[in-house]
């Protein structure tokens, strides 16, 4: 948990010059600096996933927030050492994915 408020804590300074989004879904909220294209078809897949599986007990409804950078590049600069391609961190009221964009969502995303 400790990692996770450095890390947002870092995600607060991004520089002002990139252009963040907010999109929402049904239990989803995404913040990415790519295109709005890019954005929503991540969320729309990330919908499809959680719309296919099994409720896992009484956090199955809680919200989930997706940091998606537009690179791994950019992602990299705000990862401590050496990541995968994305991370997944449970917190108290929402879990936390953490990721780049581009091709397929990375296999964090759909593993956790």
């Amino acid at each position: 948990m400790r990692f996770l408020a450095v890390f947002l804590t870092l995600l607060s300074a991004l520089p002002a010059r990139a252009d963040w989004l907010r999109l929402r879904g049904t239990h989803i909220e995404l913040l990415t600096d790519a295109r709005e294209k890019e954005g929503r078809r991540a969320l729309n897949r990330l919908e499809q996933i959680r719309a296919i599986m099994p409720s896992s007990g009484n956090n199955s409804d809680r919200d989930l927030r997706v940091v998606l950078f537009d690179s791994e590049t950019e992602f990299r600069e705000y990862a401590p050492g050496e990541m995968p391609s994305g991370f997944y961190q449970s917190g108290l009221e929402r879990d936390y994915i953490v990721t780049s964009a581009g091709g397929e969502l990375p296999r964090v995303v759909t593993h956790e």
